[in-house]
């Protein structure tokens, strides 16, 4: 009986210390993959809403794109890297949110560049010049 113990013991140790990490660490996955769908999604959000709200000619539609944009911007502020956090405070703060304007563009250029490091990583990095190009040209 002792030597039986001392066979299926240390199997039912390693078994239990087996499933207790497997979990923990699935368990960090499923809430990194929460955080970053979040994320992904405010960003979006916001994009879409600044967007609609530059072309929209309605006043109802133009009123939704407005709350779109108000809603993602405090989901990027619980959800945004700190990066992303920071150029969009600089975007609200520093300029005149007239994306006509070339200081604004810039801002929003450089937001919008910390949002695709966000996604992608740092190895997929655009310059704001591009960016300026492709929002404004």
């Amino acid at each position: 009986m002792a030597e039986l113990t001392k066979l299926i013991l240390p199997s039912l140790f390693g078994i239990i210390i087996g499933a207790a990490l497997q979990w923990v660490i699935t368990r960090k996955l499923e809430l990194n993959r929460e955080h970053r769908k979040l994320q992904s999604e405010a960003y979006y959000d916001f994009l879409k809403g600044v967007a609609g709200s530059a072309m929209q000619q309605n006043e109802e539609k133009l009123i939704e794109h407005y709350m779109l944009v108000a809603n993602a911007k405090s989901r990027i502020a619980l959800y945004g890297s700190e990066q992303a956090v920071k150029a969009l405070a600089n975007f609200c703060h520093n300029t005149d949110q007239c994306l006509g304007n070339p200081d604004t563009q810039k801002e929003y250029a450089n937001l919008c560049l910390y949002m695709r490091k966000d996604s992608l990583g740092e190895k997929q990095l655009a310059s704001v010049e591009d960016f300026i190009k492709i929002f404004f040209s």
